[in-house]
């Protein structure tokens, strides 16, 4: 089954799974506002846009038109608009995609504070994890 990332948070929430805010946008205005509106919820400044594809390695993939990155940072809502116009409508090469690599119609705009706080807690559990099985 291919789904995106928004797709599965969908699904998820609706079984009362909590999973971090985002919002998809088409257009690097849609994105802007997506910003506006989380910035206003969270407090957040800083934002992740993230490319939306059936692929595994958007943040080290590389979109062919502008080499920007699959998943970018944007330190303000200024920087929302131009990191989303050099995302949508190009064509996104990751390990997974091959040299055709995929066309980006659309990407998830989340805030920062959120992402930071998952990666961290990803890191930590992972590095747990990988402690207790070379535990003896």
């Amino acid at each position: 089954m291919n789904i995106h990332e928004y797709q599965a948070k969908d699904i998820l929430k609706k079984y009362g799974v909590a999973v971090q805010r985002g919002i998809v946008a088409d257009t690097p205005d849609k994105a802007v506002a997506a910003a506006k509106e989380i910035q206003t919820e969270t407090g957040s400044k800083w934002f992740v846009v993230k490319s939306q594809i059936h692929a595994g390695g958007r943040g080290k993939g590389t979109v062919k038109e502008t080499g920007s990155k699959g998943v970018v940072l944007a330190k303000s809502v200024d920087e929302v608009f131009e990191k989303s116009k050099a995302i949508l409508g190009g064509t996104l090469v990751t390990i997974q995609t091959g040299a055709a690599g995929r066309v980006l119609h659309e990407h998830l705009a989340g805030s920062l504070n959120e992402q930071a706080r998952n990666h961290g807690f990803y890191r930590r559990w992972n590095e747990h994890r990988r402690s207790s099985c070379h535990s003896s």
